[in-house]
């Protein structure tokens, strides 16, 4: 998993910029997951994630929501269409989520 993804269920401060809420999180983890289970490359792994799209959904939904996912965060992985996009949009993830722990000190 992405690193920032992966960190997304964290409970860190909320990154700065227009909160992220409902639908457009809903949208926005839809995609995310789309993408994540169609990378896997190896037919058996994707068999077995598969099953799991609606729980990363509602985690990564959940988080954008709770975390307040920036705007622009939210339509570079609306945008996405290959894991390396998502890879570019998890790094932009991982800086908001940089500048929110700063910011909240």
């Amino acid at each position: 998993m992405l690193a920032g993804l992966a960190l997304a269920c964290d409970t860190a401060a909320p990154p700065a910029g227009r909160r992220g809420s409902g639908e457009p999180c809903r949208l926005t983890a839809e995609r995310i997951a789309v993408i994540m289970v169609d990378a896997v490359r190896d037919p058996a792994r994707r068999a077995q994630l598969a099953p799991m799209r609606a729980s990363i959904v509602s985690e990564l939904a959940g988080s954008c929501s709770r975390d307040r996912w920036s705007e622009p965060l939210r339509a570079c992985f609306l945008g996405a269409r290959t894991d390396v996009a998502l890879q570019e949009c998890d790094a932009m993830l991982r800086r908001e989520r940089g500048l929110a722990a700063t910011t909240a000190r």
